[in-house]
């Protein structure tokens, strides 16, 4: 039992430290973006998701 309990581990720890290197390299682009001027306001993009979430809504009462 000690055993699957650190195979299980060793596999979260490997799922944890894969996304995380995945997070690192999105935040990297976003940064590379933001170097070119490639940005976005926070009222533009938080009106954009408002929309979309919405239209979700809309979507799952029908």
């Amino acid at each position: 039992m000690i055993q699957a309990a650190l195979r299980m581990f060793v596999q979260q720890q490997d799922i944890y430290q894969g996304r995380f290197e995945e997070l690192q390299k999105e935040i990297m682009i976003g940064i590379e973006a933001s170097r070119r001027g490639e940005v976005v306001d926070a009222d533009t993009v938080f009106n954009q998701l408002q929309a979309k979430l919405n239209l979700a809504r809309e979507q799952a009462g029908k």
